[in-house]
Order: C-alpha cells, then structure tokens, then sequence
C-alpha cells in the first residue's frame, strides 16, 4: 500500500511540474507578443 502511494504522489508531481512549465512558458509567449516561440527554443 505504501508502494502505491509513493508512485501516485510521484505521478501527481510529474504532472504538476509538467503543468507548470507549460503555465511559465504560455505566459512568457503572451508577455513576448508571439505565437512562433516553441518551447525547446
């Protein structure tokens, strides 16, 4: 049960921090007025 655990809060962090950097990226594309930036530049 711990096993279990451990894995769905390493997945929800994964996609919290997934879900983040494409926040901080969505916000910095509005800031630079672009719609071309990609987010491996």
């Amino acid at each position: 049960m711990v096993v279990f655990w451990l894995g769905y809060a390493k997945v929800s962090f994964c996609i919290m921090c997934i879900g983040v950097i494409f926040y901080f990226w969505f916000v910095c594309r509005k800031i630079k007025g672009q719609d071309t930036v990609h987010p491996l530049d």
